[in-house]
């Protein structure tokens, strides 16, 4: 590392950026460290602070595994000196990666992210949260399909960093021996491996048939978890529990994994303020989850809205299937032109109990921040126009850029003033539930806001 850069490591950050490097050696041979190597990270003096993975394309040049005070060390072989700038470090890949998805499945157990709650069982949560649980770069959803001609347990990995898709069988390996799973379908961005400088060799180029209404071009294999073995993915939707409320699931086509884990706490929280609410509005409802909820706690009347036709096929399917498919109407849409439609007939003013907006990524990066807050703004203030006094404005934002710059309550309090309206915050900004922790030395993890409150 460059002078003055080391005390971000010090202090356990997982990513080590271009700019902190001032050189970068081989000490094994002349060639340099390639792609997916082990390296040490090491301050301008030559003190190991941590090791990770290398990688020569991305701007992610080191995705930290362990820190020095976690490694180790020994005298270097070459029995140069025994100071601290003069040690060999233990750098094992495939053991880092069983340790980590081994306290990952302890600390969900822990936790009881898949036990439910009174209303009922949960069989889908979050194994593997990247940086929160020190894997960068790979994310894991399990989703408990029953034994049988269910699926087993399956975990989708959603892999965006070379080092772990070059170790695809390594961690296939450890979720099956350290977690119970059966199959993992694994689940690669062509987009992303480009910009970490390999190819996916399972896709040649992109398509349209990915993720439910996004366009993105994914490849996704499976996997036997306890022999390795390419197996066939689970037949057709798969169905999984949150909390007693059941969903269909496409785990090779859908958003994300499939489904969005890390909003079930906020869509539990909905469900309770459902009771007594006779008109509600879900607005990028997606498949369903927080309409279905509103009406499961006793909603009379939810509508959800979404552009995808096939998300909203099965939003239908999972209202009918959760009993609740007569209280809830489910309407093809962009959201800014659905919700304009309603603000200019005045009869819907005022008349709506609840609104939800769960908006995909406005702001992708900071240099988007001043055109989504814009976009973010007039959402929520068509929103309070059409809510009644006394309503409820369950608001979203899954933009990092926003999330870690805590925008989101200040974009609240400037649509309620541009709609004339006055709100009271309901509890502090709420985030994603035990299953996807954050590692403190790295704020960029942190990534959804919810805010709930009255008009």
């Amino acid at each position: 590392l460059a002078k003055g850069k080391a005390n971000l490591f010090l202090d356990g950050n997982p990513i080590v950026y271009g700019g902190a490097v001032d050189a970068i050696a081989n000490g094994k041979s002349d060639a340099p460290p390639r792609t997916g190597d082990p390296i040490i990270v090491a301050d301008h003096e030559g003190k190991a602070l941590a090791w990770g993975v290398y990688n020569d394309t991305s701007q992610y040049v080191v995705r930290i595994l362990r820190m020095a005070w976690e490694c180790e060390l020994a005298p270097h072989p070459g029995g140069v000196s025994s100071s601290a700038s003069n040690v060999a470090v233990k750098c094992d890949v495939e053991e880092v990666i069983r340790d980590k998805i081994n306290v990952a499945a302890r600390m969900r157990s822990d936790c009881g992210v898949a036990v439910g709650n009174a209303n009922g069982p949960t069989t889908v949560y979050r194994l593997v949260n990247s940086e929160g649980d020190g894997l960068s770069g790979v994310c894991v959803d399990v989703y408990d399909c029953g034994g049988g001609e269910g699926g087993g347990k399956v975990a989708v990995a959603a892999v965006s960093a070379a080092w772990a898709h070059m170790r695809r069988d390594a961690v296939v390996k450890a979720l099956g021996e350290c977690a119970g799973i059966d199959r993992v379908l694994w689940r690669t961005d062509a987009r992303m491996l480009k910009l970490e400088g390999i190819f996916d060799e399972s896709r040649s180029e992109e398509t349209d048939d990915g993720p439910i209404g996004s366009g993105q071009s994914d490849a996704a294999r499976c996997y036997d978890a306890k022999t390795g073995a390419e197996t066939s993915p689970p037949a057709g939707w798969v169905t999984v529990a949150e909390n007693g409320v059941r969903y269909e699931v496409d785990l090779t086509k859908g958003h994300k994994t499939g489904f969005y884990v890390d909003q079930r706490d906020n869509r539990a929280e909905v469900r309770a303020l459902g009771a007594g609410k006779k008109r509600v509005l879900d607005v990028c409802c997606y498949t369903g989850g927080f309409a279905i909820n509103a009406a499961l706690g006793g909603a009379a009347d939810v509508t959800g809205v979404d552009s995808s036709p096939l998300a909203l096929d099965i939003a239908r399917r999972n209202a009918d299937v959760n009993g609740v498919g007569a209280r809830t109407t489910f309407v093809q849409s962009e959201a800014f032109k659905y919700l304009d439609d309603l603000v200019a007939d005045s009869g819907n003013l005022g008349t709506f109990d609840m609104i939800v907006l769960d908006p995909p990524k406005l702001a992708p990066s900071v240099n988007a921040l001043a055109g989504a807050t814009r976009k973010y703004v007039k959402m929520n203030q068509a929103a309070m126009r059409l809510l009644r006094p006394g309503g409820i404005l369950v608001t979203c934002s899954c933009s990092g850029a926003v999330t870690q710059r805590e925008l989101l309550p200040a974009i609240v309090t400037a649509a309620a003033t541009a709609a004339g309206r006055r709100v009271t915050m309901l509890g502090k900004p709420r985030g994603a539930g035990a299953d996807q922790p954050l590692d403190p030395a790295y704020p960029e993890g942190s990534y959804l806001t919810v805010v709930v409150c009255r008009v």
